[in-house]
């Protein structure tokens, strides 16, 4: 993006209104001694609650992880994230466990704006914490230390638990700016190219005791050397 920092926003992202964002289903794929695989896919369409469309949506997302044998299932404490996962719950026969850490990263003062100017500060303070700058916040709201300690701290419950698999219904923004931080070949500005349309995946592999990795990312295949 010439003339602009590498993880510039990508102004073709697609834009939600905030405190009404995108929630995303990150499916954890694990060893018992090492958690191993992370598919995130972003849910359909939402406000509080999922639309009709985000229903259609949320189904696709069921038939996506049909194939994949899940132990563990996890939800953000908003609705629609729970609505999503519900879903699952349901076609894998498994309870629904509900964890804050895993919200969607709070708005502060911009909360329930949906206007050009508080979506790009939103969408831009995310980036600045997928390019390291953890102390980066928009008043009224948590610093990116915050963010990434609280979702650390329900991947690290998933790790302990000895499951196989695990699914996080978490939010879009949440989830790729984990994502971006966490994974060794993912980052900010990969972030800011790629944004998740609504269902989409991304999966990552590895474990928090050594690395993660982003093997795909909305159905693209990641690099693993993408950042050399």
């Amino acid at each position: 993006m010439d003339g602009s920092r590498p993880h510039e926003l990508n102004e073709a992202a697609p834009k939600s209104d905030l405190g009404k964002g995108a929630c995303a289903a990150a499916s954890c794929q694990a060893r018992t001694d090492d958690f191993e695989r992370s598919p995130p896919a972003r849910h359909g369409r939402a406000g509080a609650a999922l639309t009709d469309l985000g229903r259609q949506q949320a189904d696709a997302l069921v038939g996506v992880l049909a194939d994949e044998s899940i132990d563990v299932l996890m939800a953000s404490t908003l609705l629609r994230a729970q609505q999503t996962a519900n879903l699952l719950a349901l076609a894998h026969a498994l309870p629904l466990g509900v964890r804050h850490g895993i919200r969607e990263i709070g708005a502060g003062e911009l909360e329930m704006r949906g206007d050009t100017m508080a979506t790009h500060r939103y969408q831009a303070n995310a980036l600045d914490w997928a390019a390291g700058d953890l102390a980066s916040r928009i008043s009224g709201g948590g610093t990116g230390r915050d963010m990434l300690a609280a979702f650390d701290e329900v991947v690290a419950e998933v790790e302990s638990s000895g499951a196989a698999t695990a699914v996080l219904v978490s939010h879009g923004a949440a989830i790729v700016t984990w994502a971006a931080v966490r994974a060794a070949n993912a980052d900010a500005a990969y972030m800011a190219r790629h944004p998740l349309a609504n269902t989409g995946i991304v999966i990552l592999e590895g474990s928090s005791a050594t690395q993660w990795l982003a093997l795909s990312w909305n159905g693209d295949p990641v690099p693993v050397g993408q950042l050399n």
